[in-house]
């Protein structure tokens, strides 16, 4: 949790526990009530969603992997906004050891303490932007076999 001090990280590192999860395991199903976020301690995380058949609403294909995370990445976000429901699958690559934070403590440290609050969710927009538009590339590489490369600013010249 970039930007936050020794004293401000205390009451989140109360709330972790340690969690020992096997290579192929499942951590949350999408659409699963989300109740605790992670921290990779160890190991790699892949983030899946199924999407629906091409000539189907109603029946899923296989799930892909719209991103793969590792040491230090969190996930499980949406355990702290409302409707509190995971979006995606998260499945362990490898051995890992998580570290598991219950989400109702994260969003009480996060009310009782504004400048951790406003820290930790300037990081979080940060993060679920890059991810929604890696989502969105792997998404349109799915769909439709095409590579979207990302933005690059224009530099203006003067």
């Amino acid at each position: 949790m970039a930007g936050l001090s020794a004293a401000q990280l205390r009451p989140f590192e109360a709330l972790c526990e340690r969690m020992a999860v096997g290579a192929g395991a499942t951590v949350f199903v999408s659409g699963d009530k989300a109740t605790h976020l992670y921290i990779i301690a160890q190991g790699g995380i892949d983030l899946e969603m199924a999407l629906p058949r091409r000539r189907s609403k109603s029946e899923l294909g296989p799930p892909i992997t719209v991103g793969s995370l590792g040491s230090k990445e969190a996930f499980g976000w949406s355990a702290i906004a409302a409707p509190c429901v995971y979006t995606m699958s998260a499945t362990a690559t490898a051995e890992c050891t998580l570290l598991r934070m219950d989400a109702v403590g994260f969003r009480d440290v996060l009310q009782r303490d504004a400048a951790s609050g406003s820290v930790v969710m300037a990081n979080l927009a940060r993060l679920l932007a890059g991810r929604l538009a890696l989502t969105q590339r792997r998404l349109a590489q799915e769909q439709y076999g095409v590579i979207v490369l990302p933005r690059t600013r224009r530099r203006t010249g003067s």
